[in-house]
């Protein structure tokens, strides 16, 4: 049951017990990843949002938000992974939690945040292509820079977990930005 590899909304059936083996089996990956104190926290801020009608998308959703609200979106991409690899997140192909988490690459763009703006500086001047994007993979902003030192702000935007998605030579780099 914990291990199932359905996928919602192709393996919906009548049975509401059939039917939350995929949910439950989201849930234990995620438990797998982040950890059991962490996952209990995120579920149950789920559930003062829980309607007796939910559908798994609107739980998927949910939890994504619990996670920006209660760690500033630490735990974004495993559990994005998780979601999607059972259909409740739709495909994005901006979203790659796996690009920007190794520190140790050498790349020709350094990412600077604050709360409230981010400053990306491109030390070799080359163009790029940069996207905000909000963690659910809708375009927020977007541009070609070939400035230096390049500054974003902008107070219109909902506190929340950003992508910042910077395009440059064919190689691609994703940053977690979390506005506060």
């Amino acid at each position: 049951v914990l291990n199932s590899t359905w996928v919602y909304p192709t393996d919906i059936t009548n049975s509401i017990y059939h039917n939350a083996q995929i949910w439950s089996a989201v849930l234990f990956s995620i438990n797998g990843d982040i950890g059991r104190a962490a996952t209990d926290s995120l579920i149950l801020q789920t559930h003062y949002a829980y309607a007796t009608n939910i559908s798994m998308a609107d739980a998927a959703l949910l939890l994504m938000q619990a996670d920006t609200l209660l760690t500033g979106g630490k735990y974004a991409c495993p559990i994005y992974n998780r979601l999607f690899e059972h259909g409740l997140n739709p495909l994005n192909p901006f979203i790659n939690c796996s690009v920007g988490i190794l520190e140790e690459e050498v790349l020709p763009v350094q990412f600077l945040s604050n709360s409230n703006s981010f400053s990306l500086v491109n030390s070799n001047g080359e163009k790029i292509q940069l996207q905000v994007l909000s963690i659910t993979g809708q375009l927020i902003f977007s541009a070609d820079e070939s400035q230096h030192l390049y500054n974003y702000e902008n107070e219109n935007l909902s506190s929340g977990i950003y992508l910042v998605n910077v395009q440059w030579n064919g190689r691609t780099k994703t940053f977690r930005w979390s506005k506060i």
